[in-house]
C-alpha cells in the first residue's frame, strides 16, 4: 500500500486494518509493532498509531467546527488528511512533549478529538465504500509546543474532563454495559444530553471511566436510537444542490467567481454582493465551508480571456462605487458601439447595450436568449462579436471546441461563449453550437449523457449561459426562436474602418465596472424583472426579451420604449409567417412569381431586364412591389431603406444568388433549380406554390431565360 511521504518515518508505528474497514485484523491493536516497511506490504487498509515520536492528530467531526477554526485561523499549517466518508480533516502534529487524549466541544456539542496516545487514524490511500482517504495538504508535519497548543484549544476542551484513551474495544464494552442500556432508555424517554449525563452520575463506573468513555457511549447509544426509525433519520438533512462557482446566489447572497494568485499559485475565490471574499486554499476551503457553497467543479479559468480582476475586487471591497450607475454604464456602452458598429436604426444600440449588461445578472434570469448577429460578409459582425467578448462575463471567444468542453467550462465558470462565422464550422461544431443554443437558453434545462468507463452512470451538465453567434446564412426555426436577432447592414463609411484596440485601458475599465455592477444591483434588477409587465408583448416572446426589458426599465423609460418597440417589430416578422408580412418570405415569393411570369409573358416592362439578361433589380422588381402592397406610398417611403437592407442581405447570404451593380443599383441572378432547392430546405417551397397556385416549374435556364413547364398541378 502506498503511504504518504510525510508518514514514512521509521519511528512511526502502524496498525493493519481489514480491507474496506477501520477495524484492525485480529490481535493487531495489541501488537502495535508494524513499522513503515511492514505496513506498506499490507493489502488492506492502514491506521497510524499516535504517541510514537509524540505524533498526534486533531480529528474534526463537525463542519461547523471546521468553519470555526478556519475562520479564526486557529491551527497552524500542517500535513492534513481528508476522510473518506465525511470529507473532514485530520490535522497531524508532533509535540515537544507527550499529550493526552481529549474530546473537543463547540456550542455544547462534541465536534472532534485530540488523538495522542494509543489511538489511531486511518491513513491515505485506505478506502471505504469505494471512497479514499486523501492527502488534503501535503505540508510538513508541524512541530508544536505542548503548552502553547493546549492554550489554543482551551476554549474547546471542557474543564475537569479526564483524558482517556479510546480503542476499538470500548465499542464492545459500552454495548454490553449497564451504562449503554441506560443511556438508550433515557434517550427513548426524550431526555436531553445534559439531563442524561446528570442522571448517569448515579451509576457506578460512569464517572470513573472518564469523559472519553462517556462521550463514546452516549454517541453509540444515540446512533442506535436514531437508527430505530430510519425514515426519520434520513428525512432530517436536505439535499445540497451543486452550484456553479462562476456566479450564482446562495442564501440570498449573490456571488461571482474569479482566481487569485499568490507566489504563482492559483486560488479559486468568490466575491459576494455583501462585499466579502472567500478563497479556496489547500487546507482551508472557505468557499465550501465558510460560505457553504456546494460547487461541482473548480474554476477553470485557463480558457477565459478576462475574469473579475484583482483591481476590480479591490475597488468593490474597499472603494466608493457610487459613480457606477445604470446610466453611466449604458452611456459608455452606447459610445463604444456607435464608434465601431453601424446600425441604421438607433434602437438597435439600446437593445445591444441592454443585452450586454444583462450578461452580468445571470443568477436572476429564468431564460437567456442567445444573440444572433445576422449580416452578410464585411458587415462588422465579427467585430461586434469581439466587442461583446471583450466586455463579457468570464468570456470565451471560441475557434475550436467540442460539446464536452463547452459543458465543463460553462458549468464551472458560467462563462459567456462567443462564436464567430457559424456558417464556416464543420458539422460537429455546428451541432454542438445548435445544442448549446437550444438547451442552454432556459435555466434548469440540462444536457445529459451516459458516462464513460467501467462504472458508467448518467451525467448531466448545466449549459445556462450567455451565447453570441453570427453568420450569413440564418439559423433553423427552433434556434432562431431562442435568439434575439440583430441585423447589421453592410455599408462603406471610412469612420467605421478602424478596428478596436482591445488592449486599450478603456475596455478593461468598462469590464471591471460591469463585474462590480453585477454585484451592486442584483436586488433591484430582480425586483424589476419579477414585476415587469408589457402592454404590447405577451407570452413566450416577452419571456425571451424580459432580461433586456428589465435592464432598459432601470436605465430610463425612453430606453425601455426603444427596446420594446424594436422587439415588437421583430415579433411581427416572426409571428406573421402566415406569409403575409414577412419581408424575406415575400421576397422569395416575388422572385418565384417573376420567373413564373416570365414563362408566360416576357413582354412586361418590369421584366425587361430579367428576360434579356437573367438579372432582376432588387429595388424595382422585388422591394418596391412588396412595400407598396404592405404600406402604401407614404409607409413604403419610410420602410424602403430597412426593407432593402434586410432583403438584400438575405439574398447576398446565399451563394446561389449572383449579384452585380448597374448605375448604383443592385441586380441579382439565380439558377432556378438551386433556388427551388433553397426554398425546399427552408420549408418555403410548398407555401409559395400554394399561395401562387401555379403549375410546378421543373427547370429554368437562367442564362437564356427559357423555362420548362409541366402541366401537373401542385397539390
Amino acid at each position: 500500500m502506498k503511504i504518504p511521504t510525510q508518514l514514512q518515518d521509521k519511528d512511526f508505528r502502524f496498525v493493519l486494518l481489514k480491507k474496506n474497514s477501520k477495524i484492525p485484523i485480529e490481535n493487531e491493536w495489541q501488537k502495535q509493532s508494524h513499522d513503515f516497511e511492514d505496513a506498506q506490504k499490507h493489502k488492506g487498509n492502514l491506521g497510524i498509531i499516535f504517541g510514537h515520536k509524540n505524533l498526534f492528530a486533531i480529528d474534526i467531526d463537525s463542519k461547523e467546527f471546521l468553519a470555526e477554526i478556519m475562520e479564526k485561523g486557529i491551527l497552524p499549517l500542517t500535513f492534513t488528511v481528508k476522510t473518506a466518508l465525511k470529507q473532514l480533516p485530520h490535522y497531524y502534529f508532533i509535540s515537544n512533549e507527550p499529550l493526552e487524549n481529549c474530546i473537543l466541544f463547540f456550542n455544547g456539542q462534541r465536534v472532534g478529538e485530540l488523538r495522542a496516545k494509543n489511538q489511531q487514524c486511518v491513513i491515505p490511500s485506505s478506502e471505504i465504500d469505494s471512497k479514499q482517504y486523501e492527502v488534503w495538504n501535503d505540508a510538513e508535519i508541524c512541530l508544536v509546543n505542548k503548552k502553547e497548543f493546549l492554550k489554543i484549544l482551551e476554549p474547546y476542551i471542557k474543564k475537569n474532563a479526564k483524558n482517556t484513551s479510546i480503542n476499538p474495544q470500548i465499542k464492545d464494552e459500552s454495548r454490553s454495559g449497564l451504562e449503554y442500556r441506560k443511556v438508550i432508555a433515557l434517550l427513548r424517554e426524550g431526555k436531553t444530553k445534559e439531563q442524561i449525563f446528570s442522571q448517569m452520575l448515579a451509576y457506578s463506573g460512569w464517572k470513573e471511566k472518564g469523559i472519553a468513555y462517556q462521550e463514546f457511549t452516549y454517541k453509540k447509544a444515540f446512533d442506535y436510537v436514531k437508527s430505530e426509525d430510519k425514515l426519520k433519520a434520513f428525512l432530517i438533512e436536505d439535499r445540497k444542490k451543486f452550484e456553479s462557482i462562476g456566479c450564482g446566489v446562495h442564501n440570498g447572497i449573490y456571488y461571482e467567481g474569479t482566481i487569485f494568485y499568490k507566489d504563482g499559485t492559483p486560488y479559486p475565490a468568490i466575491i459576494t454582493s455583501d462585499k466579502k471574499v472567500y478563497i479556496k486554499q489547500f487546507d482551508n476551503d472557505e468557499i465550501r465551508y465558510s460560505f457553504g457553497l456546494n460547487y461541482k467543479g473548480n474554476f477553470y479559468e485557463e480558457s477565459l480571456d478576462n475574469i473579475f480582476s484583482k483591481e476590480a475586487v479591490k475597488r468593490w471591497i474597499y472603494e466608493n462605487t457610487d459613480n457606477i450607475t445604470f446610466k453611466s454604464v449604458y452611456d459608455k456602452l452606447i459610445t463604444l458601439f456607435k464608434k465601431y458598429i453601424y446600425f441604421e436604426d438607433e434602437r438597435k444600440y439600446s437593445l445591444l447595450a441592454c443585452y450586454r449588461i444583462a450578461g452580468f445578472f445571470m443568477p436572476i434570469w429564468r431564460a437567456r436568449a442567445r444573440l444572433f448577429l445576422y449580416a452578410e460578409p464585411g458587415s462588422a459582425k465579427s467585430r461586434g462579436t469581439q466587442i461583446l467578448h471583450n466586455t463579457g462575463f468570464n468570456s470565451i471567444a471560441l475557434g475550436d471546441w467540442t460539446l464536452a468542453y463547452l459543458k465543463e467550462i460553462i458549468q464551472s465558470t458560467r462563462g459567456e461563449t462567443h462564436i464567430d462565422d457559424f456558417e464556416t464550422l464543420d458539422e460537429e461544431k455546428k451541432s454542438a453550437t445548435t445544442r448549446l443554443v437550444k438547451v442552454g437558453f432556459m435555466k434548469g434545462f440540462k444536457a445529459g449523457k451516459m458516462g464513460e468507463g467501467k462504472n458508467r452512470k448518467p451525467e448531466v451538465n448545466d449549459l445556462f449561459n450567455t451565447t453570441t453567434l453570427n453568420n450569413t446564412e440564418g439559423l433553423d426555426f427552433i434556434s432562431t426562436d431562442r435568439c434575439i436577432t440583430i441585423r447589421i447592414p453592410k455599408i462603406s463609411k471610412k469612420e467605421y474602418d478602424e478596428e478596436p484596440k482591445f488592449e486599450d485601458s478603456i475596455w478593461k475599465e468598462l469590464r471591471d465596472e460591469l463585474y462590480i455592477f453585477g454585484l451592486k444591483y442584483p436586488d433591484i434588477v430582480k425586483e424589476t424583472y419579477d414585476n415587469l409587465k408589457s402592454e404590447n408583448i405577451r407570452g413566450r416572446l416577452f419571456f425571451i426579451i424580459k432580461p433586456e426589458l428589465a435592464i432598459a426599465k432601470l436605465i430610463s423609460e425612453d430606453v425601455f420604449t426603444d427596446v420594446e418597440s424594436i422587439w415588437q417589430e421583430e415579433i411581427e416578422q416572426r409571428l406573421n409567417t402566415d406569409f403575409e408580412t414577412d419581408w424575406e418570405f415575400l421576397a422569395y415569393k416575388r422572385i418565384y412569381k417573376l420567373l413564373s411570369t416570365l414563362s408566360t409573358n416576357s413582354t412586361l416592362s418590369i421584366l425587361s431586364t430579367l428576360s434579356t439578361t437573367g438579372f432582376f433589380a432588387l429595388l424595382n422588381d422585388v422591394v418596391k412591389p412588396i412595400g407598396l402592397e404592405l404600406y402604401g406610398d407614404e409607409g413604403f417611403a419610410k420602410a424602403k431603406r430597412s426593407m432593402s437592407i434586410v432583403i438584400g442581405n438575405s439574398l447576398s447570404r446565399n451563394p446561389i444568388f449572383k449579384k452585380r451593380q448597374v448605375r448604383g443599383k443592385w441586380q441579382y441572378k439565380v439558377n432556378f433549380e438551386q433556388f427551388k432547392s433553397l426554398l425546399d430546405a427552408k420549408g418555403l417551397l410548398k407555401p409559395i406554390l400554394e399561395l401562387l397556385e401555379v403549375d410546378s416549374v421543373d427547370s429554368v435556364d437562367s442564362d437564356s431565360g427559357k423555362m420548362a413547364i409541366t402541366t401537373e398541378k401542385i397539390k
